[in-house]
């Protein structure tokens, strides 16, 4: 039988700092008044593909069938391949969104921020995705095209602190190398205190089967944390973390200390079915502390950079460690 370890806090930081990553932060100003109705997520999602594809790939192709082009083009390295016919929605993507506070209705001039965090072989493509963000937004966002225009693309630091990668100002080559971290690099410490993770847009969870309608248990959010990350470094590069680093015994010494949590709607509009798709998450907070939290910090961290559960490219999962 394989040996089994309950990791430290420094064997947790050294087993996830495979993964790269780069946070980038594009600040959209609206030019027309407007109502974005529909969950962010998705408009966000589906108008950064479109000018990423019109970015990368030649002219001539609808799909990438029969294209020449395949071998080199960074279109698939960000978004799957564009085959007819085929489904995405189970594919990994080396991305996720940080969704805007409180999108809604908009004044011309009103300015609107969402991230973008890229993972792996794809920080190579980042230059792709700077030119998609730079565009996406001059033909309108939603169902009701609320014309925006890109200000900005930045990139975070390990710190938070933010420096400029594009201008609309400047427009040309990027500002910058994009600078790329590990999770080894960010802050660590809670100082011996209890952490409280706040879920700003919504998480969708399932505990064997079942939604999770209240705050996740310690083992569960464990779980959902250590198969992203192996999902992730299994597609876009790193070393996944291996069935002797028991996960469940890690999270025995963590425990809920309260929670304030409610169930939250969104709406998606479905380009591809034609039709409106509820979707039911929980957000809130939850505060967690006991004995073996300092230990499971770092896999408590590098979820708050992965997000869990589904719909996490979309922006859903995504929680902030106060």
């Amino acid at each position: 039988m394989p040996t089994t370890l309950i990791p430290t806090a420094a064997q947790w930081t050294q087993a996830l700092s495979g993964l790269r990553f780069a946070r980038l932060v594009v600040r959209l100003r609206a030019v027309d008044a407007g109502h974005l109705r529909e969950f962010p997520g998705s408009f966000l999602y589906g108008m950064l593909k479109s000018t990423t594809y019109l970015a990368s790939c030649g002219p001539g192709f609808d799909t990438c069938d029969g294209c020449l082009l395949q071998t080199v083009c960074p279109y698939p390295d960000l978004w799957g391949a564009n085959t007819a016919g085929a489904s995405t929605e189970d594919q990994a993507r080396p991305l996720v969104l940080s969704l805007p506070t409180d999108p809604g209705r908009f004044a011309t001039g009103d300015r609107m921020e969402f991230g973008i965090t890229v993972f792996g072989t794809a920080l190579q493509r980042v230059p792709y995705l700077v030119a998609g963000a730079a565009f996406m937004a001059g033909e309108g966002l939603g169902r009701d095209r609320v014309r925006f225009e890109t200000e900005s693309v930045n990139v975070l630091d390990a710190q938070g602190a933010s420096s400029l990668l594009w201008s609309a100002d400047e427009p040309g080559c990027l500002a910058r190398e994009v600078p790329a971290q590990r999770l080894a690099e960010l802050p660590l410490d809670s100082g011996g205190a209890d952490v409280t993770i706040r879920i700003p847009d919504g998480a969708i969870l399932r505990d064997r089967g079942v939604l999770v309608g209240d705050a996740p248990a310690p083992k569960l959010l464990a779980r959902y944390i250590r198969d992203r990350y192996n999902r992730l470094v299994q597609h876009f590069g790193g070393e996944a973390i291996g069935p002797d680093f028991d996960v469940f015994a890690a999270a025995d010494g963590v425990e809920i200390i309260r929670s304030a949590t409610e169930a939250v709607t969104h709406v998606r509009w479905s380009a591809k079915q034609e039709r409106v798709i509820k979707i039911h998450a929980i957000r809130g907070t939850v505060t967690y502390g006991g004995a073996g939290l300092a230990d499971l910090l770092p896999l408590l961290r590098m979820g708050e950079i992965v997000h869990v559960g589904k719909y996490a490219t979309l922006g859903l999962g995504r929680y902030l460690i106060q």
